[in-house]
């Protein structure tokens, strides 16, 4: 347990309870040594969270107790934001929001993530320009001087890859920085961070798309749909298996080009989304003059025929 995470909890309750600083920490803590506290530059001792948790009237086991909830509660919220604002749920995501009026983070990191959803929110809802919303994500994690850090942390991967997909001076340097980090770490990506990350590499399997780098398209498709096979989920799936479609029709592979088009089109059928559907498809005839329904009926012909050749 981070104590600094807990320092900021006990003054979540204290803002909560409107109970002055000035009150609560009297007798039992400076405002200087508290502030310390918060930000991590000194350890709590358990002695005076047991002091703090009496001024807020309950126990320290309680206290311990409903810190790990709502600590929990915060990171599935924040992950919900960042889902809604990254896949265009406005509505969702506006109402998301309002959990967060007035809010004191628990977790710096939680805040960090939900603050860059929230410009890249601002910026999609014509609330800040692109400048203002690359220059405010790249505040939040003292862009570029972190590129020479050898660990990256996990909002600093987030806000990398939104500033890889919106800036067009800085795509090079961050891609590199972002490949070497998953190329260098093995282990699978789960649990909370799974949605962000793979909205990551959708964006890098963008990037390679677009300087025509067909074999690392491949590579960061497959990482995309092992995740999602792997965690039973389906997000972003249907653009890792048309990317994948794109590279095979544009390297004459066609047999490959179909089946993974097809694995396409059927995770979009299966949408409830029609909103959804009918934008992709607009998107598969303007690259590839391809009705979506046509090609599914001239396939389904085609694998009849071959199955009574």
């Amino acid at each position: 347990m981070k104590t600094e995470e807990l320092a900021n909890y006990i003054e979540k309750l204290r803002y909560g309870r409107n109970i002055s600083q000035e009150i609560f920490l009297e007798e039992v803590i400076s405002l200087r040594q508290y502030q310390r506290y918060r930000s991590g530059q000194s350890i709590m001792p358990i002695e005076i969270a047991e002091k703090l948790a009496n001024r807020l009237s309950i126990s320290i086991e309680k206290l311990l107790y409903e810190f790990e909830d709502d600590k929990n509660v915060e990171a599935a919220l924040v992950k919900d934001y960042y889902n809604s604002v990254g896949s265009r749920n406005y509505k969702l995501a506006k109402e998301i929001e309002m959990n967060f009026q007035h809010y004191v983070f628990i977790d710096k990191e939680k805040e960090i993530i939900f603050l860059s959803a929230k410009y890249l929110s601002d910026f999609l809802n014509n609330k800040m320009s692109i400048v203002e919303m690359i220059k405010a994500q790249a505040d939040l994690i003292n862009y570029p001087q972190m590129l020479k850090n050898e660990v990256i942390t996990d909002p600093e991967i987030l806000i990398l890859g939104t500033i890889l997909e919106f800036s067009e001076t800085e795509r090079e340097k961050i891609v590199n920085k972002l490949t070497y980090v998953f190329d260098k770490s093995n282990v699978l990506i789960s649990g909370s961070n799974l949605y962000s990350y793979t909205q990551v590499i959708f964006w890098i399997s963008k990037y390679y798309g677009r300087v025509h780098e067909f074999s690392k398209v491949l590579k960061y498709c497959n990482l995309g749909i092992q995740y999602n096979y792997e965690n039973k989920t389906t997000y972003l799936l249907e653009y890792f298996y048309y990317y994948k479609a794109l590279v095979f029709y544009r390297t004459n592979r066609h047999d490959e080009f179909e089946e993974s088009l097809y694995k396409s089109i059927m995770l979009l059928e299966a949408s409830s989304s029609k909103d959804r559907k009918t934008s992709f498809y607009s998107i598969i005839m303007k690259d590839l003059n391809i009705n979506p329904y046509d090609f599914l009926i001239k396939l389904a012909e085609k694998k009849k025929t071959q199955h009574f050749e």
